[in-house]
């Protein structure tokens, strides 16, 4: 039997469990934080009941915050003191909605800044989370219809649906332009966007174009890390790589991908033997072609720690 990392990798009692195991909660903190879901249940319990479309389209809106903090107590994925703390402030925005949206109302819907949605996946029927960045300009009155980027967030082996929530609700992120929308994806966890991740993508922006007046023409993909994974397997506007945090330098480690050179994309489509398929696995050659025609917008990080960037080009003119 072949192993990829030694035989220790045969030897379950062994191996490194990804995600770690969490704090362990004290009887303070497990105690408000079961009150806490208990309340939020019951009020998830009479939402369900209802048949109106208003509510059932936005009853995952609520249900995000449910299973999140759930799932955070019964497979201890709550990793330090702050994520026990922001747990209950994940519940309350959970109360909160339930609150308004048993008396009819979705005051979430409207507000700007920082904004948690869930949608139902088709895949499973499970509710699953996404953020928003809604710029202060942002109108639903009028023709105005703005653009937007999605963002592929690195990876983050803490990064549980409480973990991801709690920061959507705090952290503005790497990139807010200016009358743009930011839609930041979950994606399953840390699975580059692959999957069922790569469907959630689609689902959270069919869901964000359903209640948000988003210019189809104008929505890019951006990503950093584990991210640039999830970039790759979309064909987009513009296409942003950091290409210090590369997919070579990330996870093949002697493998080098630079968008700047045809020669070298030309061969990286050649490597897949030479790793043992690896590269067909993460199905880059596949759609590497397809960048030979798209305007690539290429970014690295500098040593003085300065962004550089490229103007938009054709790979195939390189």
């Amino acid at each position: 039997m072949l192993s990829a990392d030694g035989p220790q990798d045969n030897i379950p009692e062994k191996v490194r469990p990804v995600p770690p195991l969490g704090v362990e909660l004290g009887d303070s903190d497990k105690k408000e934080l079961l009150n806490g879901l208990d309340l939020l249940q019951q009020s998830v319990k009479q939402l369900r009941q209802r048949e109106d479309p208003f509510t059932v389209d936005l009853l995952p809106d609520v249900e995000i915050f449910l299973r999140a903090v759930k799932q955070g107590i019964n497979y201890r994925e709550l990793f330090s003191a702050r994520d026990v703390k922001n747990a209950s402030k994940v519940l309350a925005e959970g109360q909160q909605r339930a609150d308004a949206l048993l008396k009819g109302e979705a005051p979430w819907t409207s507000q700007k800044g920082l904004v948690v949605r869930g949608f139902r996946s088709r895949i499973d029927r499970t509710v699953q989370p996404y953020g928003l960045v809604i710029p202060d300009s942002y109108s639903d009155t009028g023709k105005t219809r703005y653009r937007l980027d999605l963002w592929f967030h690195g990876r983050g082996e803490r990064s549980s649906e409480s973990v991801f929530i709690a920061e959507r609700m705090s952290r503005v992120g790497r990139f807010a332009p200016q009358d743009t929308i930011v839609l930041h994806p979950y994606g399953r966890y840390s699975n580059a966007f692959k999957f069922a991740g790569e469907v959630d993508v689609l689902e959270a922006l069919e869901h964000a174009q359903r209640h948000y007046k988003i210019d189809q023409d104008r929505v890019a993909v951006r990503g950093f890390s584990m991210g640039v994974l999830g970039v790759g397997k979309w064909p987009c506007t513009i296409l942003i790589c950091f290409l210090r945090r590369i997919l070579g330098q990330v996870f093949l480690k002697r493998l080098s991908f630079f968008a700047s050179s045809k020669k070298k994309l030309l061969y990286l489509l050649n490597l897949s033997e030479s790793y043992g398929g690896c590269t067909t696995v993460l199905g880059m050659p596949t759609i590497c072609f397809n960048y030979l025609w798209l305007p690539i917008a290429v970014s690295w990080i500098s040593k003085n720690k300065r962004p550089i960037s490229w103007k938009p080009r054709l790979l195939s003119e390189v």
